[in-house]
This record gives C-alpha cells, sequence and structure tokens, in this order.
C-alpha cells in the first residue's frame, strides 16, 4: 500500500474511535472500509476505481475535519456514493453483497415450490417450505462459494 492509502485508513480509523456506535451505523464505517480496501485492490487497473478511492479519501477527510455528524443531506450524499461505488464493483468487477445469492435462490425455490405443489400435490402449503428449504441450501453454498473465491465484498 502506498503512502495515500495509509493515511485514508488512518484516518478512517481515527474517525471510528471518536464516534459512537450509533454514528458508525449511521456513516456506515464498516462498508466504507470493505469498500476502500476493494477499490484499492482494483485501483491499478481500473481508472474508475481510482477516481471511487480519491472520492472516499477527500470525503473521509472532510468527515474527519468537521467535529460532528453531518446533517441529513450530507449523510444522502455519501450513502449514494457508497451505493454507486457499491454498485461499481458488483458490475464490473463481479463481486456480491454477503448473502445475495441466498436470497436469489430462496426466492426461485418459491416459486418452483408452488409451481411442483399446485401440479403435484394440489396443496400449496406444501411447495413453499420445500421451496425455500432447496432454496437457502442452494444459495448458502454458492454464498460459501463466493466467499471462498473472495467475490463477497
Amino acid at each position: 500500500m502506498n503512502e495515500r492509502v495509509h493515511k485514508i485508513f488512518d484516518t478512517l480509523n481515527e474517525i471510528k474511535s471518536n464516534v459512537s456506535n450509533k454514528d458508525k451505523h449511521r456513516l456506515k464505517l464498516e462498508k466504507m472500509e470493505r469498500l476502500l480496501k476493494r477499490v484499492h485492490s482494483f485501483s491499478s487497473d481500473c481508472p474508475e476505481c481510482e477516481k471511487y478511492l480519491n472520492e472516499l479519501g477527500t470525503c473521509l477527510h472532510e468527515m474527519h475535519a468537521m467535529n460532528k455528524l453531518q446533517d441529513k443531506e450530507m449523510l444522502k450524499q455519501h450513502s449514494k456514493k457508497l451505493h454507486l461505488i457499491t454498485a461499481h464493483l458488483q458490475k464490473k468487477h463481479k463481486l456480491v453483497t454477503e448473502g445475495y445469492y441466498m436470497s436469489v435462490f430462496m426466492s426461485v425455490g418459491v416459486a418452483i415450490g408452488v409451481a411442483l405443489s399446485l401440479s403435484a400435490f394440489d396443496n400449496i402449503g406444501m411447495g413453499i417450505p420445500i421451496g425455500i428449504g432447496i432454496g437457502i441450501a442452494i444459495g448458502a453454498g454458492m454464498d460459501a462459494d463466493a466467499k471462498k473465491k473472495g467475490l463477497v465484498l
């Protein structure tokens, strides 16, 4: 890591130590730290990640300069910026959020379970739990695989 990135992480750690747990949650500092690590890892190959790394550094320095929590509009802009970075990492670098596959396959499992239960059992109540179980099993396996490959944000 170069010196600029070290300063960004030092600023983040200083902010984390100076704010309450409620403010840490409102500012999404844990998510910001994970995004910083990912953006930094891709910044040498991706100019957009380099731009986002600079923006996050600027944002952290502004937060550090302000002694109190920002107003609602600044929090909204901060959340929007984190969402843009997350969307970029998901689209361009094929990363997923934690629990992504489980939520997707649980929904698919319910749909398939309902369809099968209506056609096979004539009872919609039997298919929903079966579909949820199958969806959770497949989704949990795929989430574990993504985590093993290092593709989770």
